[in-house]
């Protein structure tokens, strides 16, 4: 184990993100020497000027445009900031770790109805996941020094965040005492937490490659059953049921399987990303 990395200064990316919220805070505690300010990702300028300034030994590129409808209609900015970036940040790198946070929905359809593993197949069906797909294939060529995490459905972070489903449910709960949810796509809902203790320890014993990192669950997770759990979890009266054909109207064809299993991970015997269900409830 590489204990050396305390003290390592670590620069990150979208940190007005969700994962971030949670991962600033636990590197924190880990007494990481870290830069938090907000830069714009496509200002190649401003790589130069960070990267020589602060003089980086990790990043963690985390910035995205993560909203898959709002991708699918202005692909250009997506590919801009979710891909191009990425080439304009190696550009100015030396051998310096980059962890790259992508998406267990890069896999696209490839299998209806059971987990994922790193080896298997990808086929993106939004513009969103593609661009992650193309930016995880231009580290994997031009970067060996690399970490690629493909995360799942993520939960986690503050309350009032935008993009935090966890609310967006509870919110829900206070308008209706019946809640419609999708029944139809299962994944891996995901803690920012657990992840980030993920990235701590990967960062510990420097490893590279690329991994599926995900919360367990013995089979894949419908969004009826997530749903379901938050309620529960909440104790809350309301009633889930399922969504008719079309009730949740998208501009994305998002994918309809994004459970993963941590393949890599357990093959390394480094993966300490706990039960999904038991990381809600902690949460």
């Amino acid at each position: 184990m590489n204990l050396n990395i305390i003290g390592k200064k670590i620069l990150l990316t979208g940190v007005n993100g969700m994962l971030c919220s949670d991962l600033i805070k636990y590197l924190t505690s880990k007494h990481a020497n870290l830069y938090t300010k907000y830069f714009d990702v496509n200002d190649e300028s401003k790589w130069t000027e960070i990267i020589l300034t602060f003089r980086p030994d990790i990043i963690i590129h985390a910035a995205a445009i993560t909203n898959v409808d709002y991708c699918e209609i202005n692909p250009e900015l997506c590919f801009e900031t979710n891909y191009k970036s990425v080439i304009k940040m190696v550009k100015h790198l030396k051998n310096e770790k980059v962890i790259f946070i992508s998406s267990s929905g890069v896999y696209g359809n490839s299998k209806s109805d059971s987990f994922y593993e790193e080896s298997d197949i990808t086929n993106p069906t939004t513009a969103y996941h593609n661009s992650k797909k193309k930016a995880e294939n231009y580290l994997i060529k031009n970067y060996p020094n690399h970490i690629i995490l493909r995360l799942g459905w993520l939960f986690g972070g503050e309350k009032n965040h935008n993009k935090n489903f966890v609310s967006k449910i509870l919110n829900e709960s206070k308008k209706s005492t019946l809640i419609y949810s999708d029944n139809k796509t299962i994944g891996s809902p995901t803690y920012t937490l657990d992840v980030s203790k993920q990235i701590w320890k990967l960062l510990s014993y420097d490893v590279i490659g690329l991994f599926n990192c995900v919360n367990e669950s013995e089979n894949p997770i419908s969004r009826l059953c997530y749903v379901n759990s938050i309620v529960k979890i909440s104790k809350l009266d309301n009633e889930v049921a399922p969504a008719k054909n079309n009730y949740f109207k998208r501009a994305a064809s998002v994918p309809i399987n994004e459970s993963c299993l941590n393949h890599e991970l357990n093959r390394m015997n480094l993966n300490i990303m706990p039960n999904w269900e038991l990381s809600l409830l902690k949460y």
